[in-house]
This record gives structure tokens, C-alpha cells and sequence, in this order.
């Protein structure tokens, strides 16, 4: 092998070896503690300090999307209603392949008591599939999107609702039996 080469990979595997300074040894501040959010940009000599902000409040993690409905500023100022204390989550669930959004009287029940004072509705559809596809993408969308116009017909705001839906994921039971995929087949409602 040619020394030249071999040095160089000597010299690679040294550096790589090596361990990286601390933030704290190299005066650097971490970006995003978790409690406050730093501007990234260190001061020059001369400079003011950086401008340190609070850390916006988080009250549930972001849930990825396909379709989102805008609101307007103009249409959360005109309505202000008491607002809900906790999140509640209500669970249709359907036939093989079926998209008819059929609450069940408790469920009507309960979205009757719920909605007059919801801010959102998330609306999650999933399916029973094993493997991502398009057509149980499909099933899943229209799922979502006949339970979003559910809710437009009982009067919520359609800037309100935000729908997500997937296929082949975030199972609630085991989809290796019936029961388990009687349970998967579900839109869930988080009135919030």
C-alpha cells in the first residue's frame, strides 16, 4: 500500500477518534435548552448580550398533517367561548373498507355536550392495513374528510378542523386478529 495513503488514513482515524469540547470549555451556548430559546447569533465585541426569549408553551406534540384548515385571526377574535379544560378524544370505528361516518348515540352524546365549546377538532383517521398503500390512503382520507363534513353539518366551523390520516399505522390493538383490526379501523376526534 502507498505510504502516502496511509498516512492519510492514519490521520483520519485520529481524527475522528478524538473527542469533541464540551459546549461549556468552548464558551458556546446551546441554541434550545428547553427552557429559552437563545438567538443563535453570538455577540461581536462591543455587542449587547444575545436577546434571550421564553420557550413557547407546548400543550400536546405537533401532529404531522396532510390537510390543515387556516384560521383567520378575524374569525378567533369574533368568537370567544369558554374554552375546554382537557382534550377529549372520541373514537368512531368502521367496517372493513368503510368511510360512512356513523357516530353511535353515546358518541353523538358526548360530541353534542363537546363541540359548542370547542376551539379545534383534530380529526385522525387510520386503517387496518399492513402495509402502506394507496388505496387504503384513499379509504383513510375519505374517512377523515366524511367526518370533517359531519362536523360542518352539526355546526363547526371548518376553519376549526384540521384532519390528518395515514394507512398501516399508529395501531390501536393487535392487527394480527380480527378484534385488533375492528379497533385500527377508527377516526378518532380530538375536541380540544
Amino acid at each position: 500500500m502507498n505510504p502516502a495513503i496511509s498516512l492519510l488514513m492514519a490521520l483520519l482515524l485520529a481524527g475522528c477518534a478524538s473527542a469533541l469540547p464540551s459546549p461549556g470549555k468552548s464558551g458556546r451556548q446551546p441554541i434550545n435548552t428547553g427552557a429559552q430559546v437563545i438567538n443563535a447569533g453570538l455577540p461581536s465585541p462591543g455587542q449587547a448580550k444575545p436577546t434571550v426569549f421564553p420557550a413557547p408553551v407546548i400543550s400536546r406534540p405537533a401532529v404531522p398533517a396532510n390537510i390543515y384548515q387556516a384560521t383567520s385571526p378575524a374569525s378567533q377574535a369574533a368568537s370567544v367561548e369558554p374554552m375546554m379544560e382537557t382534550d377529549e378524544r372520541l373514537t368512531i370505528y368502521f367496517p372493513p373498507n368503510g368511510t360512512e361516518f356513523k357516530p353511535d348515540p353515546g358518541t353523538l352524546k358526548q360530541l353534542d355536550s363537546s363541540l359548542p365549546v370547542a376551539q379545534r377538532v383534530d380529526v385522525v383517521a387510520r386503517t387496518d392495513a399492513d402495509k402502506p398503500s394507496a388505496a387504503d390512503e384513499a379509504v383513510a382520507l375519505k374517512r377523515a374528510l366524511n367526518a370533517r363534513e359531519y362536523l360542518i353539518r352539526r355546526g363547526v366551523a371548518a376553519s376549526m378542523i384540521y384532519i390528518q390520516y395515514a394507512s398501516a399505522v399508529d395501531f390501536a390493538g393487535d392487527n394480527s386478529t380480527a378484534f385488533g383490526r375492528s379497533q385500527n379501523r377508527r377516526v378518532e376526534l380530538v375536541i380540544q
